[in-house]
């Protein structure tokens, strides 16, 4: 009973968060609403707030389930072994990232998440939210640079801040490529966008 109790909370919670991800998709980040969200998802607007605290947790929960989702990267990523390359991981995310920007429903939500943080829309908490979990990435590129020296894949001078900070820099201009509408056929490029990409960290020495 209490197991089934639980998966009807998660469902529960699943669900406002899609529908939420519709919402902020179709009228953007103000003009959606609670009550807007519980009307759609068919619950209270007490149902949503036993799961997020305001709606800003709400689109914060969202990001953070659209990247993992998208990817298992930084999962232990601490914890890595030997039989792991540091960089074949990195670069599977690259690629992950590549693959999300072909799916209409991310490119809509991305442009929200850009507006949010780059732009006039959103609270200093939401994107404070935005931005710690920007940093996480910057963070988790660190980690897994240092490991790639200490496994020999780079040289034992590259400077894995430098590197990282080079790596969002990118991943962020690309992605704001797409949510600006700047979509090209850049995007068929994948395997070459990459090995460019990763071929810069080297360059990155102290």
């Amino acid at each position: 009973m209490v197991r089934k109790t639980r998966e009807e909370a998660l469902k529960t919670k699943l669900k406002i968060m899609d529908v939420a991800k519709q919402l902020f998709c179709e009228k953007g980040y103000e003009k959606t609403n609670l009550s807007d969200i519980a009307d759609v998802a068919g619950v209270t607007r007490g149902a949503i707030y036993w799961y997020f605290q305001n709606k800003d947790d709400l689109f914060v929960e969202i990001c953070k389930a659209m990247v993992n989702t998208e990817s298992n990267l930084f999962h232990s990523i601490e914890n890595i072994d030997s039989s792991v390359s540091p960089l074949d991981s990195l670069r599977q995310w690259l690629y992950t990232i590549n693959v999300s920007l072909k799916n209409e429903d991310n490119i809509l939500f991305s442009k929200i998440i850009y507006n949010v943080l780059w732009g006039n829309h959103g609270s200093k908490r939401v994107k404070k939210m935005l931005m710690d979990i920007n940093n996480s990435f910057n963070r988790n590129y660190v980690l897994l640079i240092r490991e790639a020296i200490k496994k020999h894949e780079l040289p034992s001078n590259v400077d894995a801040e430098k590197a990282a900070n080079f790596l969002c820099s990118v991943i962020t201009g690309y992605i704001i490529r797409y949510v600006d509408g700047s979509q090209d056929d850049i995007i068929h490029y994948n395997k070459q966008i990459v090995d460019l990409i990763l071929d810069q960290i080297p360059k990155f020495v102290f």
